[in-house]
């Protein structure tokens, strides 16, 4: 399974519990420690086309200026033949 480290930039200092909130409802998110405006969350999906949906869906997440990829394992992921590189 693909695992992702993700850095989540917030709008505000205040915006930390709405946006936690949020990805409580995501079983496959796990959010760690907030350090200003950023949050690290880590994300296990099924698959990388899962990973890029639910990478997507951060992005339309009110109070979410950005998110970032910090890192992403897929060593033990098997590709399917449009997940491979272009």
């Amino acid at each position: 399974m693909p695992m992702s480290g993700i850095v989540i930039t917030l709008d505000s200092d205040a915006a930390e519990s709405s946006v936690r909130s949020a990805l409580a409802g995501e079983r496959n998110l796990v959010a760690g420690e907030c350090h200003g405006r950023h949050l690290a969350v880590a994300l296990e999906s099924e698959t990388l086309r899962d990973g890029e949906r639910t990478f997507e869906r951060l992005r339309e997440l009110p109070n979410v200026l950005a998110v970032n990829l910090a890192f992403l394992d897929f060593s033990d992921a098997e590709l399917s033949p449009d997940e491979g590189s272009d």
